[in-house]
């Protein structure tokens, strides 16, 4: 606000304003309604209308072709016309113009006038703003519309990526804290800038609804970090080309289910860090990774990111007296880390994927269906499944063209009491510690198992009952401890001329 003002000027206001040739200088702070611009202003200085708190709507004429950086800043203002003469200048909204106009309801545009840009923290902390035609616009830079938007209005913008990231700095963070309840991402004029940059939306706890576009190839940094009431799976779209998630980009949401599309080719940690709600993950990019599922979704520093993927063992599981108690860390905090209970995967129609052991080590993993082709033959990967303690189902949609059960695919899964094996009729090899159940290569001796309490839980530990294999004809090898101390299995049934390797059944 400006406090001391020249007297030069405020013994020469005209009508609530003092004008110096086409230029609008300075209004009366004390000015009080509608404010009309007299025709053939050209021009608004910095600061004109700046601690105007009793002004109402503004009307400029046609003529205006600049307004000064903080015209109307800190006024109450409460609406503004944006004439088409502004194109006859360098066409901008210069920086904090707007800020902090608590009052400003609606801006409109002339006929024909498209702004290049609006420059920085324009329109800040105009909370109470109801919409904004952004076609009118081209760019938006640095926190433009930071804090702007009345939440209770339901305010949905419709943007092109090209608006809000270009080659410049400060064209990031534009709607951070934001009332926006929706945003639609429409395609590109031009064939570049196609990311949501850093910190866009950052913390617009109004924000439920984002329809990302064709347009958009990678979702920026803490772009919807903090986005509480977003739930819906926004990359859950058939045109979708994301093909970067950054560092917390959907952290701290709402979403109970979330897309990974064919096209994601590199994500950060932390994407979808502190998100205890979203449970069902559906895996559908053929990339692979090098970081380990937990890291995906959650924050964590590569110690402790390889302290939880090393060490962790189901707290239930916690073997005291034995070796493998190397394997027990705390159990973390499912109020703080995000645990999916689901996971659907989507290999390619063209043949298995090597996902290596990216979803090994998930503690509340439940669920795995993995919707493969009836066109191509599949196999499990070696550790694909090791250390997922509660998974208890694993379904195929078309088991018959499951191949291969690699090494450690399911190493200590004590939650998984049954297997679809009879369903598995082109089944040809089952590797090395597949099923093995304990960590320490350790089998358990008879006497320690009927010796058990009624309340230790390895006593329902594991596959359990028969395993009928015999249906699957195709088998010709069962490697080294497959089934290493799957102490609940009774009987197993063989097809015919099945190879079996030193110890397949050590510690049954």
């Amino acid at each position: 606000m400006i406090n001391n003002i020249p007297k030069c000027v405020s013994e020469h206001y005209e009508d609530g304003a003092y004008y110096a040739g086409k230029c609008l200088v300075r209004v009366n702070p004390n000015f009080e309604g509608e404010f009309i611009v007299k025709d053939g202003t050209v021009c608004i200085l910095a600061s004109a209308f700046e601690g105007c708190t009793k002004i109402g709507d503004v009307k400029l004429p046609d003529t205006i072709e600049y307004i000064g950086t903080r015209a109307f800043a800190n006024s109450s203002v409460t609406s503004v016309n944006l004439p088409v003469g502004l194109i006859n200048h360098n066409n901008n909204i210069e920086a904090f113009t707007f800020y902090g106009c608590d009052q400003l309801k609606t801006v409109t545009f002339g006929e024909g006038v498209t702004l290049n840009s609006i420059n920085t923290c324009a329109f800040m902390d105009c909370s109470n703003l109801e919409g904004f035609d952004f076609t009118k616009v081209n760019t938006l830079k640095f926190m433009s519309f930071a804090g702007a938007f009345n939440p209770e209005k339901n305010v949905s913008i419709v943007l092109r990526p090209e608006q809000i990231n270009s080659s410049d700095h400060d064209t990031t963070t534009q709607f951070p804290h934001s009332g926006i309840k929706s945003v639609e991402f429409i395609k590109n004029i031009g064939e570049y800038h196609n990311t949501i940059p850093s910190g866009c939306f950052y913390e617009c706890t109004n924000l439920s609804s984002v329809k990302i576009g064709p347009s958009v190839k990678v979702i920026g940094p803490f772009c919807f970090d903090g986005c509480t009431s977003l739930s819906s799976d926004i990359l859950a779209f058939n045109e979708c080309n994301v093909t970067q998630l950054c560092y917390r980009c959907l952290a701290r949401t709402s979403l109970t289910e979330i897309t990974i599309p064919v096209t994601l080719s590199s994500f950060d940690s932390g994407v979808f860090s502190n998100n205890p709600t979203l449970k069902t993950l559906n895996w559908k990019t053929k990339a692979t990774f090098d970081i380990p599922l937990f890291s995906f979704l959650n924050d964590v520093s590569k110690e402790g990111s390889q302290n939880i993927i090393t060490n962790y063992s189901n707290s239930s599981c916690n073997y005291s007296d034995r070796s493998a108690n190397k394997y027990y860390v705390k159990q973390p905090e499912k109020n703080r880390n995000t645990f999916i209970t689901t996971l659907n995967l989507y290999p390619s129609q063209e043949g298995s994927v090597n996902y290596g052991a990216i979803f090994s080590f998930q503690p509340y993993l439940e669920t795995v269906n993995i919707h493969n082709s009836e066109n191509s033959e599949y196999g499990i990967n070696a550790c694909m499944f090791s250390f997922c303690p509660v998974l208890s189902t694993v379904t195929f949609d078309h088991p018959e063209k499951v191949t291969a059960i690699g090494s450690l695919a399911f190493e200590f899964c004590p939650g998984l009491h049954s297997f679809p094996f009879e369903s598995l009729t082109n089944l040809e090899s089952i590797d090395a510690l597949a099923f093995m159940l304990t960590s320490d290569g350790v089998g358990y001796s008879n006497k320690e198992v009927t010796n058990w309490e009624k309340d230790d839980p390895r006593r329902n530990y594991g596959l359990m009952g028969e395993i009928d294999l015999s249906k699957c004809e195709k088998l010709s090898q069962i490697d080294a401890c497959a089934f290493q101390d799957q102490f609940h299995i009774t009987s197993v049934k063989l097809p015919k001329n099945v190879n079996l390797l030193a110890s397949v059944f050590i510690g049954c």
